[in-house]
């Protein structure tokens, strides 16, 4: 007899012993899959609100980020999108004006996490780690959502560009207005010296400072010039990274 045939008949009697015995064998592979498919449910209530709010309540237990700048809420909002999927929440970063500012992409100044629970929409504080309803700040469902943490990766990186170069402009603003009010004072007590008058050594000497001192006022136009247009730039690449890689949230 072959060693095939030996099996299925070793298992045709073991089932026949079980059956004799009132051994239910349908409700017992019943039973498993039905055990299958609670530990299923169970696993699937960790997208529940229920789930969310525990596991926000333990992470702010040992989590808090003092935010001061873009860079910072950005930063909090990175790890806690990653300890979200780490639990099977459906983490994403969204940018926008919470505080209702502006609704220029480019003016941008607030992240936050939106999830989906229960196939609604949760915006969650990523500095103080709380769920913030609609009815409490309803602009932390409007703006754009990354999927991608690379992606908020860069656009923050240009957003720190931006906020670099808008800072080293206003000071180059602020020296050209200076120059500008230093020429005119100039200009206007060389006028009151010597106009009119026959040009002489002091005068022409006066009149050489007065050039001089728009010569510099000029080549800080011209740098300002040149800075704007890169600003303007960096505006349009920021602007291009979120219609391109974010998802408008409505």
């Amino acid at each position: 007899m072959g060693l095939k045939l030996i099996t299925l008949i070793v298992i045709v009697v073991a089932v026949g012993i079980l059956q004799l015995a009132g051994f239910n064998l349908t409700g017992f592979v019943a039973s498993q899959l039905t055990g299958q498919q609670t530990v299923s449910s169970e696993a699937s209530q960790l997208s529940t609100e229920e789930g969310l709010a525990a596991f926000l309540e333990n992470y702010s237990s040992t989590h808090y980020q003092s935010v001061e700048s873009m860079s910072d809420i950005g930063y909090s909002c990175l790890i806690l999108a990653d300890a979200l999927k780490t639990e099977g929440f459906p983490a994403e970063i969204a940018i926008g004006n919470v505080k209702g500012t502006s609704d220029d992409i480019v003016r941008f100044d607030d992240a936050w996490i939106v999830i989906n629970v229960e196939d609604n929409p949760t915006a969650i504080d990523a500095q103080y780690n709380r769920i913030i309803t609609e009815h409490e700040n309803q602009l932390f469902y409007k703006g754009y959502s990354f999927s991608n943490p690379d992606d908020f990766r860069e656009y923050t990186r240009l957003k720190n560009e931006h906020e670099s170069l808008s800072n080293i402009i206003g000071i180059m603003e602020d020296k050209y207005n200076k120059c500008i009010v230093l020429l005119t004072n100039m200009s206007l007590e060389f006028d009151q010296e010597y106009g009119g008058k026959r040009a002489t050594d002091q005068s022409l000497s006066e009149r050489a400072k007065v050039h001089k001192k728009l010569g510099e006022c000029q080549a800080f136009s011209d740098m300002l010039l040149s800075e704007r247009q890169a600003l303007g730039y960096l505006e349009q690449s920021i602007s291009n990274k979120v219609l391109s890689t974010a998802i408008k949230l409505e």
